[in-house]
């Protein structure tokens, strides 16, 4: 099997959310587990107007991490906001047109272009739809960037929601509930500072009941020395390392 050489990083900070009956949050500086105080609710309304409960969410996460401003942005989803498309094409179907905002806002890199405006960010920044490897690629942009340049932090916003009907039937993951992963990352560039290191390889057939950012949170939570998630095409593995 062809593998890719270990890829290392840092978590300086991130904040995740999970559907549930309490609307779970986890978050807090690297290191950090447990669950967590929602983030401040001091966004800009250009942040919570008119965008669905996961695009709400995954924009409450990125806004409370530091360095915003400052960082480059990884928008990471398969759907998007699958509500949103729906109703477009619900209203398409019935004569009508869509209404300019849900229009606007329904492009993939929509929420990044918010977070940008709000954070008077002009850094470039990346949005990308893999399939149920969304989150993998996602993470993989985000370190290549830091590759290319080490001194600007990356930030990583992983977001997905079950497809609603009559879509529902097509999502081998639509049973999975709504999750939000954001991850503030740097290089890992300190001899002896922890960080955690990258890598995959391919593999014939693949695909795991859970998705990758739900294992990459149980990783995180779990303290253990490593995790892996098996995706369409590759086997992704992470692991906590010391840099040298």
């Amino acid at each position: 099997m062809m593998s890719v050489a270990e890829l290392a990083f840092r978590i300086e900070a991130w904040a995740a959310w999970e559907e549930g009956a309490e609307g779970r949050w986890h978050g807090g500086p690297s290191g950090a587990s447990g669950i967590a105080a929602a983030p401040a609710s001091d966004a800009p309304v250009i942040l919570r107007r008119r965008i669905g409960e996961i695009g709400r969410n995954a924009l409450r996460a990125a806004w409370g991490l530091p360095k915003v401003g400052d960082a480059r942005f990884v928008f990471a989803s398969r759907h998007g906001e699958p509500d949103r498309t729906v109703e477009i094409l619900q209203a398409l179907t019935s004569g009508d047109l869509p209404s300019p905002a849900s229009f606007s806002l329904s492009v993939h890199n929509a929420l990044a272009g918010l977070l940008s405006v709000a954070s008077r960010n002009h850094r470039g920044h990346t949005a990308l739809a893999a399939g149920v490897d969304s989150f993998c690629y996602g993470l993989l942009e985000a370190v290549g960037c830091l590759a290319e340049a080490p001194d600007e932090p990356v930030l990583l916003v992983a977001y997905d929601a079950p497809t609603p009907a009559p879509y529902d039937e097509f999502a081998a993951l639509s049973a999975e509930p709504a999750m939000v992963l954001a991850l503030l990352l740097s290089a890992a560039e300190t001899a002896g500072a922890p960080a955690i290191a990258l890598s995959l390889e391919a593999t014939e057939s693949g695909g795991q009941a859970q998705g990758a950012a739900r294992s990459f949170l149980d990783f995180m939570l779990s303290g253990a020395p490593g995790g892996d998630y098996l995706g369409q095409r590759e086997r992704w593995h992470w692991r906590h390392v010391q840099v040298h």
